[in-house]
């Protein structure tokens, strides 16, 4: 028994032994690390103070940018609306019917949209003044008329009442504005293009991602928005399926004419020449459903003969022989002839050479709208923020007529 209590006396002696060296190491590394922290603390006081009050200004303006970004610009199309279980009980074209309205609800301009535009305008505005002071601007296009989407262009003109200089000149002037040291902040990719029938100025303002277009005494623009805004109220199916149709050709970049593609006042002619002509809105206006008309927009579109016929939506909407009228263009037959209203002698499609492309993607959502009767597998929402490379590759550094010329000899062949 001797024996075993010397060993429990040993044991119990190591153990005190052991905890007071732990204790004694725990209190040398809280001693280092106070020192330490002592050392850090006098060197960076001024450092946190400064970054405190600077984190505190920039924190509230990345919030209000963050804000406006997203509630504006970044257009985050995900499916709120379940389009498979919330109509699945109604007739298939009341179901798209439905899907389309709360498409457009979704994607329709808001007051944000408005507020951060116009201030983008104004920022525009101050510096042309700075050069030209007996200048006036005015704004057409989709931002004009009110039928934009969150990722459209602001589309401006500059008109000077007495200038000396071509439009070429002054739009060259206007880009190395834009490029100096004081607007780079602001804006960024500006590109002069010259070669184009309306020479213009292509820039992105940098805090929303918007892209503008500037050109210099553009006659008839209020005119053309004007227009607009008439056929808009007499037609009230029109603004939802011109967003919609808009969307549609933006995935499939076919929505710019300088590309090839239908621009957006030439495809609300096509929209109220369908209505025009549809028994639907003829004898329910009000009432009209949207997913018949969105079908028959595309089968109509995807099988017209382009080559013979025009449109017109003078005296309520006609076709007409592009040969009687002479109008006919033997160098390029396949192009679509659109007639403006304002002027008839103005195509308003005649830049759109990418027609078999706009075919092709028409017969395609026509087919997948019959079989399914659902907006999700023509729109691909879910992928859209996905496919930036596609414009990238799209563009061809503003050179297109290169793509253009490639499918002329397809376009000739195949109507």
């Amino acid at each position: 028994m001797s024996k075993t209590n010397k060993l429990s006396k040993k044991q119990q002696a190591l153990e005190s032994l052991f905890q007071l060296y732990q204790e004694m190491s725990d209190q040398v590394k809280r001693t280092k690390t106070n020192d330490n922290k002592n050392k850090n603390k006098n060197n960076n006081k001024n450092e946190t103070q400064n970054k405190s009050k600077t984190q505190n200004k920039n924190q509230k303006n990345k919030q209000t940018k963050q804000e406006e970004i997203r509630s504006c610009i970044v257009f985050k199309p995900t499916l709120r609306w379940e389009p498979i279980y919330k109509y699945s009980h109604l007739d298939p074209t009341l179901k798209l019917h439905g899907e389309i309205m709360d498409f457009y609800e979704a994607i329709k301009p808001t007051e944000q949209n408005q507020r951060t535009r116009d201030k983008i305008v104004r920022e525009i505005t101050k510096i042309v003044k700075s050069k030209w002071k007996e200048s006036t601007i005015e704004i057409y296009g989709s931002y004009a008329s009110g039928c934009y989407l969150p990722f459209s262009d602001i589309d401006l003109t500059v008109l000077i009442p007495s200038t000396v200089q071509s439009c070429e000149e002054l739009v060259q002037r206007l880009g190395s504005i834009l490029r100096s040291k004081k607007n780079q902040k602001k804006f960024k990719e500006v590109v002069v293009i010259k070669t184009a029938k309306v020479p213009i100025v292509k820039l992105k303002d940098k805090e929303n991602e918007i892209s503008i277009d500037i050109s210099f005494n553009l006659k008839n623009c209020r005119k053309a928005v004007e227009l607009t805004k008439l056929q808009i109220q007499t037609y009230p199916p029109l603004l939802p399926l011109l967003l919609l149709i808009k969307f549609f050709l933006k995935q499939h970049n076919l929505n710019e004419p300088f590309y090839g593609g239908i621009g957006s006042y030439s495809l609300m002619l096509m929209i109220v020449s369908h209505l025009q002509m549809h028994p639907c809105v003829n004898e329910f206006p009000t009432i009209a459903n949207l997913g018949t008309l969105l079908i028959d927009f595309f089968d109509l579109y995807a099988k017209f003969n382009y080559i013979t016929t025009g449109i017109s939506i003078n005296n309520n909407g006609y076709y007409f022989n592009k040969q009687i009228v002479g109008v006919f263009d033997f160098t390029q037959p396949h192009l679509p002839y659109v007639q403006d209203p304002l002027d008839s002698k103005n195509n308003t499609t005649r830049s759109s050479y990418g027609i078999l492309e706009c075919r092709e993607a028409f017969a395609s959502a026509y087919k997948s709208l019959a079989q399914h009767a659902s907006l999700k597998p023509i729109l691909n929402i879910n992928n859209y923020n996905n496919n930036k490379q596609l414009e990238d590759e799209y563009k061809e550094e503003y050179y297109p007529q290169k793509r253009l010329r490639k499918n002329r000899n397809q376009l000739n062949q195949k109507f």
